[in-house]
């Protein structure tokens, strides 16, 4: 599912790219065969700490109602769309 939002991020026209392919390399190193679970759990605990400053960056932002619930179709689209 992750990937399908980030087709999502990097196919918005923002320059997300260099966020989601940092993104995308923490999460492998996270799901490394090669990193012992120590290491590997410090990169996930880097994707929550990451999680729970974007969902507080979110908040602070006005909201835009309507728009943000097309937002959230669009978004749920995709995700069904290329999890198929």
């Amino acid at each position: 599912m992750g990937q399908c939002i980030i087709h999502i991020m990097r196919d918005n026209g923002m320059d997300t790219r260099v966020i989601t392919e940092n993104l995308d390399s923490i999460c492998n190193n996270a799901c490394s065969s090669y990193a012992d679970g120590y290491v590997a759990s410090q990169y996930k605990k880097e994707l929550v700490l990451l999680k729970h400053y974007i969902s507080k960056l979110i908040n602070e932002c006005p909201n835009f109602g309507k728009l943000e619930d097309e937002w959230e179709q669009e978004i749920l689209i995709n995700i069904l769309k290329y999890s198929e």
